[in-house]
């Protein structure tokens, strides 16, 4: 039970992490800036502390290529695409302008078009390991773990030391069910970049599914010590204080990552639950409904959010958020019970028949 509820907390659901990541997630890009997690992989260096190159080429549209690297440097999404869109329509063979467009359009959600580009910049350079790393990524985003393998592992060959190829790899197999090769290769990547807590927090997350739960908080909390202010290590932390039932040490660290991230619904939740269950429910009370109103679709926080409403005798508030809940989960009879009784307690016997029935 620890581990799957642990896999919810994970952006709800273990493969939705390991394309976010990045969602978080994900919720997050598949690909992040450097003062998040790395910086765009390019022709030097695909490591965190690997800034784009701007060094000068001969190939034609070499101005508008260091306008795009500046721009991404500054964080400009925007800039960036379009001087790199100028650049590849100039040299359509400047494999280096061809990867760090498509890394920008994976990064603004558009996966279709990024997976073209990166294979245009591996046509014109096949052994340009941060394309195979940048295209593996995007095919986990597109669910095809199979060819995110193989391009990580062609990446790996390029350059075996390198922490985001093996980080790639990790992804994938986790992505495609294999836990303890992803944990392996995360493994990897940790110990080629041990200053990374982003490296850290996901081998940790990958630890946990596997329930190995020791394991696991060993490397959040050498996440948050490395990144105090990562957000997502302090949230995986305070899930696994929770279910451990160290609510005090739960709350601290829901609360940091909170502090951290104010519009993540998942912080919300999982500080109303520990709230909850050290018995302060008002204020557990707001956590869920904060939760709900950052993410109407997360099921889970709505029927929580039902389910309390409920005990303190707000049948309204009950009854919308389970048909919130009913909404997403039509089919599901707990929804339909839960909805019935609320609508029974708020005096519409008619309606909560029809949800039993």
């Amino acid at each position: 039970m620890r581990a799957q509820i642990f896999s919810r907390c994970s952006v709800v659901g273990a493969r939705r992490w390991f394309v976010l990541v990045a969602a978080g997630a994900l919720a997050l890009p598949v690909v992040r800036l450097a003062a998040q997690t790395s910086a765009p992989a390019t022709e030097n260096s695909t490591e965190q502390s690997g800034a784009p190159s701007s060094r000068r080429s001969t190939q034609p549209g070499n101005e508008h290529y260091a306008a795009g690297v500046a721009a991404l440097q500054r964080g400009d999404l925007v800039a960036a695409r379009a001087a790199f869109e100028k650049a590849v329509r100039l040299s359509p063979n400047n494999a280096e302008a061809q990867n760090l467009l498509g890394w920008v359009l994976l990064s603004q959600g558009n996966a279709d078009e990024a997976i073209v580009r990166f294979r245009a910049a591996l046509r014109v350079k096949p052994g340009l390991a941060q394309a195979h790393i940048n295209l593996s990524n995007a095919l986990v985003q597109k669910g095809d773990a199979g060819g995110a393998i193989l391009e990580a592992r062609a990446a790996i060959r390029s350059v075996p030391q390198d922490a985001e190829a093996h980080r790639a790899l990790g992804r994938a197999l986790a992505f495609s069910g294999v836990k303890d090769g992803a944990a392996v290769e995360l493994r990897a990547a940790a110990t080629l970049a041990p200053s990374r807590g982003d490296l850290h927090d996901e081998l940790g997350v990958v630890l946990m599914q596997m329930s190995a739960f020791d394991a696991a908080a060993a490397q959040f909390e050498e996440a948050t010590r490395l990144s105090p202010e990562l957000a997502s290590a302090h949230l995986h932390l305070g899930v696994l204080r929770l279910e451990e039932k160290s609510m005090v040490a739960a709350v601290a660290e829901l609360q940091t990552a909170m502090r951290l991230k104010m519009q993540d619904a998942q912080a919300h939740f999982y500080l109303g639950k520990a709230l909850l269950q050290g018995g302060k429910r008002a204020e557990a009370l707001q956590e869920l409904e904060a939760a709900v109103k950052l993410q109407p679709d997360f099921v889970e926080a709505q029927k929580e959010l039902g389910l309390l409403q409920q005990h303190a005798g707000n049948a309204d508030g009950a009854v919308e958020a389970f048909r919130q809940y009913l909404r997403l989960q039509p089919e599901n009879p707990d929804a339909h019970n839960n909805l019935g009784l609320a609508l029974l307690q708020n005096g519409d016997a008619d309606g909560g028949v029809r949800e039993f029935q």
